[in-house]
């Protein structure tokens, strides 16, 4: 699929390889400091949200919830926070609210109290595709063998996660710095087994309505291109 990335002046033809997480209820969430007064998403109004990064997905996601509740992005501001550092933001009261993901979200609520005001995981983003993985084209004609082996062992750990929590949990207090106590409560969301033509036209609509892509661009045939 030509998505008209460009390097050294040529356009880069991408491939969706394999599916990531696709989000669910308690991944993501819009909290606020606890004692700071604030308990729905409309009393963000002038308001300053800490995000990751002030140019992609978790802002797309932000607008939508805003949309939801009758708001306008240009009604709050946004600061970028790394992840890890957006529960002490909001202890220090830094920033007024922030976008939450787990892990970080369910520490914040054990440890600071913060107070959820909305979950992504509904509406146009409910089961929404969060992460993935890409290859060009050009890479996959040079190393198929790799690209399959790769889609192999992805498939399987997607396959495991999704039937065992306890492996889910296992992994996350052996690999990672996510405590035994973090791991048992947070959530994990759903983890599709196969990249969908109809989730990444999801992605790319909720770019159009957020203004992220053309709409000159047909996103039926982006997302059917790229799960060829």
């Amino acid at each position: 699929m030509d998505l008209g990335y460009r390097r050294a002046g040529r356009r880069i033809k991408l491939h969706a390889l394999a599916a990531g997480n696709a989000g669910g209820p308690g991944v993501q969430e819009i909290a606020a400091p606890p004692g700071s007064g604030i308990r729905t998403v409309k009393q963000l109004a002038g308001k300053t949200i800490a995000v990751n990064a002030l140019a992609g997905l978790t802002v797309l996601l932000i607008g939508n919830a805003l949309a939801a509740n009758e708001m306008n992005p240009s009604q709050v501001h946004y600061v970028a926070v790394p992840f890890p550092a957006m529960p002490a933001a909001l202890s220090a009261h830094r920033v007024d609210a922030a976008f939450l993901v787990e892990p970080y979200l369910t520490e914040a609520e054990t440890r600071s109290g913060v107070v959820p005001l909305f979950d992504l995981d509904q509406g146009a983003t409910e089961d929404f595709p969060l992460t993935g993985y890409v290859a060009t084209r050009a890479w996959m004609a040079r190393y198929p063998k790799t690209a399959a082996a790769f889609t192999r062992a992805l498939e399987r750990g997607q396959q495991v996660t999704a039937a065992s929590r306890p492996a889910v949990e296992k992994a996350l207090a052996g690999y990672t710095t996510i405590s035994k106590q973090t791991a048992a409560t947070m959530a994990t969301g759903s983890f599709p087994l196969s990249v969908s033509a109809v989730a990444l036209g999801r992605v790319a609509d909720l770019m159009q309505t957020e203004h992220a892509l053309p709409q000159s661009v047909n996103v039926t045939t982006l997302a059917r291109e790229m799960t060829r």
